[in-house]
């Protein structure tokens, strides 16, 4: 197999629809809005490419770059790809592309090269990362998808029986929720994230970044706020992110009350349905793990997903 790498004019109006509707499963990362909100506020140039396997069109990517003194210091950042197009993503069809990346940017003193591949973790795509030169950095990453081409008695059905207990619970209090799409609380949103973030001392995106990227996806409606509400009072919330056939859990926070009244059981069942009206076929709730964090894995875990492993850092 042979694969070759055609790089893309960012000015492409079509980059993000034409390509990112022939992936069945994208992700936030390799969004062209992710890439323009990384300009804006991590100096990052993206980088957008198709490329063929024995001539066929294979897949995409965008990869972010960095450099300085004509290049000759240079950062290159591909995270979460490359992403696969509809047949396409075997053994033998990564392996071709990390041949044609290799060429492209084959190792050398002065460049860095990150990369995080959209595959799924094995000893076979280890074996392929150290053949082609690149060296493990970190554990495994996984996150937790749902398929929404499901209908909505049988995603109910998948519910963990607690996590459905606490939907109900919820649901018998009368917490509802309201979705808005026009950026039109996201600066109140933003506000309360930055808040409970500082006081719990949690990692997550920066203010800056969020507000930079909600922006590049508000005019075409793929940003997405939910707010549950309890007697008239706003009690927890989360930002959604739609790319292509799929969408993203970004952020979220709670409150006291949220917690008493299970808000976020709410808000999560309610974007599953709010998702399907929008034709989105998979919903990804984001980064889990154990230790500190085993709490959120298991409320995740509690929606009835896949957990996905991929296959982690190397440089």
């Amino acid at each position: 197999m042979f694969c070759t790498i055609q790089w893309l004019d960012l000015s492409y109006p079509n980059i993000g629809k034409e390509y990112f509707e022939n992936v069945k499963n994208s992700n936030l990362l390799q969004t062209p809005a992710y890439g323009r909100a990384a300009v804006l506020t991590r100096s990052h140039k993206p980088k957008w490419a198709v490329f063929e396997i024995d001539g066929e069109k294979a897949g995409c990517f965008q990869l972010l770059q960095t450099g300085a003194f004509g290049n000759v210091l240079q950062a290159v950042m591909l995270d979460r790809g490359p992403l696969w197009f509809d047949g396409f993503g075997s053994l033998e069809h990564f392996e071709a592309f990390l041949e044609a990346f290799r060429r492209e940017f084959p190792r050398r003193i002065g460049r860095a090269v990150r990369f995080m591949p959209e595959i799924e973790a094995s000893e076979d795509i280890d074996a392929l990362l150290k053949k082609y030169k690149f060296r493990k950095k970190s554990q495994e990453y996984q996150t937790i998808t749902l398929d929404l081409t499901q209908n909505p008695e049988k995603l109910r059905a998948n519910l963990k029986s607690n996590w459905r207990g606490k939907l109900g619970k919820a649901e018998k209090a009368g917490v509802s929720i309201d979705w808005n799409a026009q950026g039109l609380h996201l600066d109140w949103f933003l506000k309360f994230y930055n808040f409970d973030k500082k006081t719990k001392g949690y990692d997550g995106p920066s203010v800056k970044f969020i507000k930079a990227l909600s922006e590049q996806c508000t005019s075409q409606g793929d940003m997405i706020i939910g707010r549950a509400h309890y007697k008239g009072r706003v009690i927890a919330a989360i930002l959604l992110f739609c790319h292509g056939r799929s969408a993203t859990y970004q952020i979220g926070w709670n409150t006291q009350e949220g917690r008493k009244y299970c808000a976020h059981n709410a808000l999560l069942w309610q974007a599953m349905l709010h998702l399907k009206t929008k034709q989105i076929t998979t919903f990804d709730l984001g980064g889990v793990n154990e230790g500190e964090a085993q709490n959120v894995k298991t409320f995740k875990e509690g929606l009835g997903g896949q957990l996905v492993t991929l296959a982690g850092l190397y440089t």
